[in-house]
């Protein structure tokens, strides 16, 4: 937009898998449709390559998870993510 990077996004291609990552809006652009625009456009450069399925991690319950279902995605299975706090030192 205007010349500068709105968004951003990566894509693996492993064979027959793309794994989708990296996906940044600057927050002045937030909620306009680009990430949906760029999950298309990596997913349609993945099947060009001959990648039959594609992968993402997201946040559950995040705009980002539901831009990835707005574009076909489903859940495949939810992960914990474990946080210890450092020992206070003596």
């Amino acid at each position: 937009m205007d010349g500068s990077v709105t968004a951003c996004g990566g894509a693996t291609l492993a064979g027959p898998i793309a794994v989708l990552a990296g996906d940044g809006t600057r927050p002045a652009h937030r909620g306009l449709g680009y990430q949906g625009q760029l999950i298309a456009a990596r997913c349609a450069h993945a099947l060009d390559h001959g990648a039959t399925l594609a992968m993402a991690c997201t946040l559950p319950g995040s705009s980002s998870q539901r831009n990835y279902e707005r574009q076909g995605f489903r859940i495949g299975y939810t992960k914990a993510l474990m946080v210890k706090e450092p020992a206070a030192s003596a």
